[in-house]
């Protein structure tokens, strides 16, 4: 069972008929029971039933003593679910739900004048392709189908027609490619795999053992009166940096991440007070990018100062979006997340105080340039990664290639509008 505010989804199996009949039955009456004592009225007739086999057409289903029949669909949490499982009908209620837009839109644009064409792609982009995509991955097998592809091409064809202001007899290949779009069918198979990678944690264009780096859950931050105010400094030049070796009780700490022909890799590199210096090296898979890098060094820079217990320490990043992140009390994501938690510990123990400073990159700050190079002997370093989750935007990078073959593929093959091929 799953229930929200309004939506009550039962889901009920059996080995055979009588066994359906009693499981179904025996829930529904608990439901309403439990409606009953919290003062709440499920209605019978309200509630729709719905099955994919044929035999379980024949179970007799009761809620307060009246009967249940079956329907060939039903729409939960904005999705019209269908007896056969094709969505089909789904398809058909979007792109219905689209259209009476595209129609409001036609009276302020016409061929020679209206809207800017900037505009329209921005209500196109932003309000209807989320529309049609929304829970891509559950009704997507849709669009294997003739009628449903083209039912979709003709609706975005309107809205590429408006964005080039093409006149009516403008093809719809044509349209579509100069309005610089993607096919709406493809589109939706191109979220649906996003949001498959999202749940399976795994992508086609690795090997299943490489796992998706995904963002925690709001139950996993730390709670709200717990989390650090995290705040950084800017250091410019190598006078201001000078600033910090002045204090004998200071630890500097530089950190920095690389990626250079695919290889990627991150450093930590501490300069002691008394003149000695450690550096880290970690190696990331292929796969990783420099943010995650950055934001890796970060965290193994701080894993290292509880280690040694180091009293006074300041981290130096050339990565302004790491270090802003860091800053994000709420942020999800999984290594900020960690870094977080690490943070609450030091001031719990009181042992490290630790700042945060960002370093202007390639000027020839040495602490800076060290670490860089660091990064990169990291990153061909011979080893098994050290960190080795993918971003979501590594498989979107690679699925958003096959999405323009397949674009490609169906725009030479196409009938229709050899003219604009040809010019």
């Amino acid at each position: 069972m799953q229930a929200y505010a309004d939506d009550v989804l039962l889901i009920c199996t059996g080995e055979d008929l009588m066994q359906l009949e009693r499981n179904a039955n025996s829930v529904l009456e608990g439901v309403y029971k439990w409606g009953i004592d919290n003062k709440l009225a499920f209605g019978p007739q309200k509630t729709k039933m719905l099955t994919p086999t044929p035999k379980a057409k024949a179970a007799k289903v009761q809620m307060n003593g009246i009967n249940i029949k079956f329907d060939t669909k039903f729409k939960l949490l904005g999705v019209i679910i269908d007896e056969h499982l094709t969505f089909v009908d789904h398809s058909e209620y979007i792109i219905k739900k689209a259209h009476s837009i595209y129609k409001k839109l036609c009276i302020y644009i016409k061929p020679t004048w209206g809207i800017h064409a900037g505009n329209v792609n921005t209500i196109y982009r932003q309000v209807i392709e989320p529309i049609v995509t929304y829970a891509a991955e559950i009704w997507h097998p849709a669009v294997k189908y003739k009628k449903v592809i083209g039912s979709l091409l003709s609706l975005q064809r309107g809205f590429a027609i408006k964005m080039v202001h093409g006149f009516r007899t403008l093809p719809t290949v044509a349209s579509i490619a100069l309005a610089g779009l993607t096919p709406l069918h493809l589109k939706v198979q191109e979220v649906a795999s996003t949001e498959k990678v999202k749940r399976t944690q795994i992508t086609e264009y690795l090997p299943n053992d490489i796992k998706y780096d995904k963002r925690v859950s709001v139950t996993e931050l730390l709670h709200p009166a717990d989390r650090i105010d995290i705040t950084f400094k800017e250091v410019f030049n190598q006078e201001q940096l000078d600033l910090y070796y002045e204090d004998n009780e200071m630890h500097r700490v530089f950190t920095d991440g690389s990626r250079h022909d695919g290889l990627v890799g991150a450093a930590v590199v501490i300069d002691y007070p008394d003149g000695r210096s450690l550096m880290k090296k970690l190696k990331l898979h292929s796969s990783c990018t420099v943010f995650q890098a950055e934001c890796l060094a970060v965290e193994s820079a701080c894993r290292e100062c509880i280690q040694q217990e180091l009293p006074k320490v300041a981290v130096f990043s050339d990565s302004k979006a790491a270090l802003m992140e860091i800053s994000n009390r709420s942020s999800t994501n999984s290594i900020v997340n960690r870094i977080h938690k690490l943070l609450y510990n030091i001031r719990e123990s009181g042992k490290t105080v630790i700042q945060f400073c960002w370093i202007k990159a390639h000027v020839g700050l040495i602490g800076n340039e060290r670490a860089d190079m660091a990064a990169k002997a990291a990153a061909a370093l011979h080893k098994s990664p050290d960190y080795d989750l993918f971003p979501l935007s590594y498989h979107k990078i690679n699925h958003k290639k096959y999405i323009f073959e397949m674009h490609s593929k169906w725009y030479e093959d196409s009938t229709t509008g050899r003219h604009m091929k040809n010019w």
